[in-house]
């Protein structure tokens, strides 16, 4: 057998042979689209990369510095964030191995994450909300009601994208249906399908009762989804091409999640405590909200100073 025929057998322990099931136990335990998506991707590279310098792609033979050349091979291309999570995609792919008993242990198992450089969150203003959901709100037409209903429950709710698109309206069958006006609640299925229940507001829920008046006369208006798009299902990909259009109309660069930032920030800044943002956010734990808290963190400050600044009671 020559050396370009022997190269080429995969071995029942190689990457690329147990990728798939990997991918199937991340939707198993019911991972998002993105996230399996991101580790897909990480464990593809992984091995075109090993692949390219003659290292061993048999898991059970990758080491630690076959990790790390690959992790310093990523620095010089790819952002910190972006490297990041490419070893998280690792990290997530060894552990199912070990799990799996294809290898006793994680050629991770006493490696740090790649850091990333804490950066402030960025955060919309409350009178730039208001003026994009405004110019939403100019015309009366399905696209234009069904948008500011959207940006209005964005900022209200601080719920992801994906949470916000997965968002069924059944009023006839209740156990399907996510949406109770009259409450002026919403239920949304977060990551690993936590199911939670979010408040909308008067507002919010004014805005989407006016959507949802149109939506009947819609020929999707049989579809579970509440969001609908001429075609049906507003997707996700949709909404937020959407949300940052909407943005660019007022002059504004401007992505979904910053909604939730900017719902964090306000919620704070009227006292919320941690517990009930972390329920509200659906959040597992406080790493998050702290990072959001603290590129605002100033101004709340201060507004708090102003508010009870006790020189002015002399």
């Amino acid at each position: 057998m020559d050396q370009a025929t022997s190269e080429a057998i995969v071995g029942p322990d190689d990457i690329a042979v147990n990728l798939p099931s990997f991918l199937r136990s991340l939707r198993a335990e019911s991972k998002s689209e993105r996230t399996i998506e991101a580790y897909r991707e990480a464990v593809v590279q992984f091995e075109a990369f090993l692949r390219s310098r003659g290292m061993p792609t048999d898991v059970r033979h990758i080491r630690r510095e076959h990790i790390e050349e690959f992790v310093i091979a990523l620095q010089g291309r790819w952002t910190p964030a972006t490297v990041n999570n490419r070893y998280r995609g690792l990290q997530a792919f060894f552990r199912w191995c070990v799990e799996e008993d294809i290898v006793e242990d994680t050629p991770l198992a006493k490696m740090k994450p790649p850091r990333v450089p804490e950066r402030p969150v960025p955060v919309l203003r409350s009178e730039d909300v208001a003026r994009i959901i405004a110019a939403a709100e100019k015309r009366k037409g399905f696209d234009d009601l069904r948008d500011a209903a959207i940006l209005r429950i964005f900022y209200s709710t601080g719920i992801r994208l994906s949470e916000l698109a997965g968002i069924r309206y059944q009023p006839d069958e209740p156990k399907d249906n996510d949406v109770d006006l009259d409450q002026q609640i919403l239920r949304v299925f977060g990551k690993g399908g936590r199911e939670r229940l979010v408040n909308m507001g008067m507002r919010s829920t004014r805005a989407l009762d006016r959507y949802l008046r149109l939506r009947r006369a819609h020929r999707e208006s049989h579809s579970e989804w509440l969001w609908l798009s001429r075609k049906g299902q507003f997707t996700e990909s949709g909404i937020g091409q959407m949300v940052s259009r909407r943005g660019a109309d007022v002059g504004l660069k401007i992505h979904p999640h910053m909604l939730r930032h900017s719902w964090a920030h306000a919620v704070q800044v009227k006292g919320m405590s941690t517990t009930d943002m972390k329920i509200a956010g659906g959040w597992r734990s406080n790493a998050m909200i702290e990072r959001y808290a603290a590129s605002t963190a100033t101004e709340r400050s201060l507004t708090s100073q102003k508010r009870l600044s006790p020189g002015d009671d002399l």
